[in-house]
């Protein structure tokens, strides 16, 4: 039987963020076809929200169909860096797949099921070694402008992948690079690394609406929400620029981008030298 494990990366920091986590813990309780092991890592803005958990330990600390493995964090971290926590503390090659989930989200009841089928096809027919896992198409609406890159770049949630992706991925984050991990947008090197890299360029993909129902259920209209702040036009100049550098498709881009953005520079002189070392190292971790 195909191992999955679902991996979620939780920091609480406002009111009403455990019962989402709850929810979404549910509704992969609920599932047709049930993960392995469900992986938490997790960090509390305060010792209030610390408290509040405990009712959530008590309620699924002795799940075992799936196992609920909580990992509490003492002090805050970003997304990225509570699923480097997971990866860095259990074996992902004991599973088939690894497939995420955002702690105000929820799966559909079939969802793994989907995913576990596309899966075992895809690694049935290719061949050559690149195999990626599983890739969901999925449309919600994200994109603010033609200039904006949310919509274009599937969130990482949309894959099912092969353990050994995420192990590569991280490797490259070890020293001074893990602060880049260190960013409310951390996971747009995870995002672009599944879409670029030539070690795993081969999908399967599926498309949510083919099957008549929506698979993952996205939290759009949580006011917390990066994606959802984006939306709505509430992200900065900074993290606009930051995303089109993560983004660089050439030199020439790289330095159009800079030209655009002069009076930013004459803000913060060391900007232009942090954005050229992010780009240079963006360079060799989507190779």
């Amino acid at each position: 039987m195909t191992k999955v494990a679902i991996l979620i990366a939780s920091h609480i920091g406002y009111e009403g963020q455990i019962d989402l986590l709850d929810n979404c813990i549910s509704s992969l309780l609920e599932q047709i076809f049930k993960p392995k092991s469900v992986y938490i890592s997790i960090s509390f803005e305060n010792d209030i929200y610390k408290k509040s958990f405990i009712s959530i330990l008590q309620k699924y600390g002795r799940t075992t169909n799936p196992k609920i493995n909580f990992k509490i964090s003492k002090e805050k971290k970003h997304q990225m860096e509570h699923l480097h926590n997971i990866c860095s503390n259990i074996c992902v090659n004991d599973y088939d797949m690894l497939m995420f989930c955002d702690d105000d989200d929820t799966y559909h009841i079939e969802r793994i099921q989907c995913f576990v089928v596309a899966f075992n096809h895809g690694k049935g027919i290719c061949n050559t070694g690149k195999f990626g896992g599983v890739r969901e198409h999925v449309d919600l609406d994200l994109t603010t402008s033609d200039d904006d890159l949310w919509g274009e770049i599937p969130e990482f949630w949309c894959y099912g992948i092969v353990p050994s992706a995420i192990v590569e991925f991280f490797s490259f984050f070890k020293g001074v690079n893990y602060m880049l991990l260190q960013h409310k947008f951390g996971d747009m090197y995870f995002r672009h690394y599944l879409r670029k890299n030539s070690k795993y360029y081969e999908w399967v993909a599926i498309v949510d609406k083919d099957f008549g129902f929506t698979l993952y259920n996205y939290n759009i209209s949580n006011p917390n929400s990066i994606c959802g702040k984006i939306q709505r036009g509430m992200g900065n100049k900074y993290d606009n620029l930051l995303t089109k550098v993560l983004d660089c498709r050439s030199e020439d881009h790289f330095n159009n981008i800079v030209k655009k953005n002069k009076k930013l520079y004459d803000i913060d002189d060391k900007l232009k030298d942090s954005l050229k070392m992010i780009y240079n190292f963006c360079k060799i971790l989507y190779k």
